[in-house]
């Protein structure tokens, strides 16, 4: 019986496909999907046992789904996958020029009690807030 069914060696496959998925190395995934099928199909990953099994393997089911996987991610590195990125529009760059910088929030002191900047504040509240800042 392989341990706990394979899980040490099916977190490593699984990681690594999303690890090069996310780099946008299909390639490198589609052949890391490709033996995480072979191992599923011989019981090294997601079976009870290590072995054939009667001719189709242990897990013919998920090791196909793996083959699947894998040929998807040959077909998105043959057809196209735009490995550039892009800026979202609504995403700035850069900061904008009139916001102020953390640097000179530091040297301004603390920030004005709500009621010196001008808010409408209860009296009791206004004092309370005095108080503590004092």
């Amino acid at each position: 019986m392989a341990a706990g069914g394979g899980s040490i060696l099916a977190g490593l496959v699984l990681g690594t496909i999303g690890f090069f998925v996310i780099e946008r190395d299909f390639l490198t995934a589609s052949a890391f999907a490709m033996s995480g099928a072979v191992l599923t199909y011989f019981g090294f990953m997601h079976g009870d046992a290590v072995c054939v099994g009667g001719g189709l393997g242990v897990t013919p089911g998920v090791a196909l789904a793996y083959a699947v996987v894998a040929a998807g991610f040959l077909a998105v590195e043959k057809f196209g996958a735009s490995t550039d990125s892009i800026a979202h529009p609504e995403m700035p760059l850069q900061r904008p020029p009139n916001e102020v910088k953390r640097e000179q929030l530091v040297r301004a002191g603390p920030a004005p009690l709500p009621a010196e900047r001008g808010n409408q504040l209860p009296a009791k509240l206004a004092s309370t807030l005095a108080a503590i800042a004092n």
